[in-house]
């Protein structure tokens, strides 16, 4: 049975398989994507709501910083809740 939905957003495709591959384990719908431009059309193509939005911080193809995905596309997926991630330290410690 599952869960909820959750939709992965990162541009490192090994980070990406990892995730997918736990959140799968544990009976989440897990579509995925590689990029923002990728992640907003499969949102659109995703049935039922997405309960998750786990995301890259800094995704190639997205204008300005992906904090703002919970604001800029949470109405439209009717996004329950937004989790970033983030892989650089630098962008950690600010």
């Amino acid at each position: 049975m599952m869960l909820e939905t959750i939709l992965v957003v990162d541009d490192d495709k090994m980070v990406l398989k990892l995730v997918v591959a736990i959140l799968e384990r544990a009976n989440f719908r897990v579509p995925s994507a590689d990029g923002g431009a990728n992640a907003i059309k499969l949102a659109e193509e995703t049935e039922g709501p997405i309960h998750l939005l786990l995301s890259e911080v800094d995704l190639p193809q997205m204008p300005g910083p992906c904090r703002r995905a919970d604001t800029a596309y949470g109405q439209s997926w009717k996004l329950v809740r937004f989790l970033p991630s983030c892989g650089c330290p630098a962008l950690i410690m600010d």
